[in-house]
């Protein structure tokens, strides 16, 4: 039944843009009609439409189109329904989480503009469970950085301390940042299952990073 009343909706839309449209140019129109995949035009109706000098196209709402594509037509209708992923949350998905999704896009294109007009950017990453999904997660904010985060843990069994749930670094480079350092401790314990670090390695692709502190040689980064 809602594919009828969309397919009623879709011809009377049309037909009125048509109508008016003719008063003012009489040469065949070109319509784009972006509907769900099951979305059908009666015979007759189509019949209807070609007389008054429409031809559409018909396209899945759902797949991706382009400007190049809309720019084919001389206008396009869109019919918006439950198969219209971004017009309305996910059945299955709290809105808080699609909210803050969309959030966090505009967030991270803010701070990378932040970053490319001089601003400072301080990163860490909280990995208390999903590591993966987590590591992903950041992708968009730190590839245009030239960084990768690991969904790992740095261990390192040659330099441990109480009773291996840390470990210690004297790899420390010289930096207006590290004066007076002369070691760091940080914790290795693997949490839970589900890809839970305490320190998450980065690996740092772009030539222009200066790494100020670094894990000891025998250090390796493990997952478990």
């Amino acid at each position: 039944m809602r594919g009828g009343v969309i397919g009623i909706i879709a011809v009377i839309t049309l037909t009125l843009l048509v109508d008016n449209a003719l008063l003012y140019q009489k040469h065949r129109f070109h319509a784009l009609v972006l509907a769900p995949s099951n979305f059908r035009v009666d015979t007759e109706v189509q019949k209807r439409l070609l007389s008054k000098g429409i031809q559409f196209v018909t396209y899945d709402v759902g797949e991706p189109i382009s400007y190049e594509m809309l720019k084919l037509f001389h206008f396009v209708v869109l019919i918006a329904s439950g198969d219209l992923a971004g017009f309305q949350t996910p059945y299955f998905v709290p809105t808080e989480f699609v909210v803050r999704y969309l959030n966090g896009k505009r967030n991270i294109s803010e701070l990378l503009r932040y970053v490319r007009d001089g601003g400072g950017l301080f990163f860490m990453v909280s990995m208390t469970g999903a590591g993966q999904e987590t590591a992903e997660g950041c992708e968009e904010l730190l590839q245009p950085l030239g960084i990768r985060l690991l969904a790992a843990q740095v261990r390192d069994d040659a330099h441990s301390t109480c009773n291996g749930e840390y470990a210690w670094t004297t790899n420390i480079a010289k930096s207006p940042v590290t004066v007076g350092v002369k070691r760091i401790v940080y914790p290795t314990n693997m949490l839970r299952w589900d890809d839970a670090y305490a320190t998450a390695p980065f690996v740092l692709e772009s030539k222009e990073w200066q790494p100020i502190v670094k894990g000891m040689p025998e250090s390796v980064a493990a997952r478990g």
